[in-house]
């Protein structure tokens, strides 16, 4: 058996009762695996390199897990086509997705939520972005719908040996669906099992594998932005980049990342989507217009005047409450109306009630036209 005193430097052997070949066989791998991975000042590991970029900003390099979460029909599919497509020397709309795949390793592409007919409108869509007529060699795609689910992880497999011989080395994995990959995503022992092989997977392969997954649908402040389940809650914590999509209620949809190792892009600097009738795709929209269209303009003392009748006086707390509800802050009210009542544009009106304060009324002075004299 293992002493549990600590072994010498140069020799743990002495330690090890040398009867028990399978227990010396067992610890020396486990000496050598950690000898591999210690660390060594001198000898610093090669730095990942990009394999996608987003806004300038490191989103996906070797050997690493990325995760695309957003609610249902938010776009994750149509994003996941425009990286593809950035990895393929593209001369379309990557929706602002850079790729870097300068030696054109193998793109594998596993679908496991669309239907035949869908899955081949997206990679015709992947290869309009990419600007090509045929697909290339090293674009894999498949479709894995009607697949058992407990085949699916062997086929996944079974195809990334077969690029990786064919096309020499893999640049990335696209995984649409990575939840069809388990049988429960609330099973945490079968969803951190998926996780470390595909982890393990992406380090083998020294390629990234990009993860598209649901958010949960209830939307309250604590799920906000949270994927399902364990398999969902696992996959943030060992993905490298946690890309997120919102789609809001005009069809736009924002990309940006808060959570990422290399990288980081604020909501605010975010890029926009959104789908195109002429394209009949997804296109990138100017991020300065989106915003600037979504900015209120400003209220105004003659926004005021518009809400009130012109005829009737309307009273204050009435008149305080319209605006309210139509925007106005509650600190700029009062200053209005003190500007409308000093240029004369309102007056104001007291009625008495009986046993209470007077009542406060406001009313528009209407401007008179001039009176343009008929000649005799």
């Amino acid at each position: 058996m293992i002493s549990l005193e600590s072994p010498p430097a140069t020799d743990w052997r002495g330690v090890i009762d040398m009867e028990d070949s399978e227990e010396i066989a067992a610890i020396t791998k486990l000496y050598n695996l950690l000898d591999m991975r210690k660390f060594d000042k001198e000898n610093p590991p090669a730095k990942p390199i990009p394999i996608l970029k987003i806004a300038g900003q490191a989103a996906a390099t070797e050997g690493n897990l990325v995760a695309i979460l957003a609610q249902a029909k938010a776009g994750k599919s149509a994003f996941m086509s425009a990286c593809m497509a950035s990895l393929m020397e593209p001369t379309g709309d990557c929706l602002g997705v850079e790729g870097i795949n300068t030696s054109q390793g193998a793109i594998v592409h596993f679908d496991t939520e669309q239907s035949r007919y869908d899955h081949y409108r997206l990679d015709m869509a992947v290869l309009s972005r990419a600007g090509k007529r045929d697909a290339p060699k090293y674009f894999r795609s498949y479709c894995l719908t009607d697949i058992p689910m407990a085949e699916r992880q062997a086929a996944v497999e079974a195809e990334l040996e077969r690029a990786k011989s064919e096309c020499g080395r893999i640049c990335a994995v696209f995984i649409d669906g990575v939840a069809d990959l388990c049988g429960d995503p609330n099973d945490s022992q079968e969803s951190f099992a998926l996780i470390e092989w595909l982890h393990r997977t992406a380090i083998e392969y020294q390629c990234s594998i990009v993860c598209a997954l649901h958010e949960n649908p209830s939307i309250t402040a604590a799920a906000l932005g949270k994927m399902r389940g364990h398999l969902g809650s696992q996959l943030e914590r060992k993905a490298e980049t946690n890309i997120r999509l919102e789609k809001d209620s005009n069809g736009i949809v924002v990309v940006y990342f808060e959570k990422a190792r290399h990288g980081f892009l604020l909501k605010q600097n975010g890029l926009y989507f959104q789908w195109s009738d002429s394209e009949q795709m997804h296109v990138s929209i100017d991020a300065v217009a989106v915003v600037s269209s979504k900015r209120k303009p400003k209220k105004t003392k003659e926004d005021v005047l518009l809400l009130m009748p012109e005829h009737e006086p309307i009273e204050k707390k009435v008149l305080i409450s319209q605006l309210r509800s139509n925007g106005f802050a509650k600190d700029r009210i009062e200053g209005f109306i003190g500007e409308l009542l000093d240029e004369k544009s309102v007056i104001l009106e007291e009625r008495e009630r009986k046993g209470v304060r007077p009542a406060i009324f406001l009313k528009r002075v209407l401007e008179v036209s001039a009176v343009i004299p008929i000649p005799e």
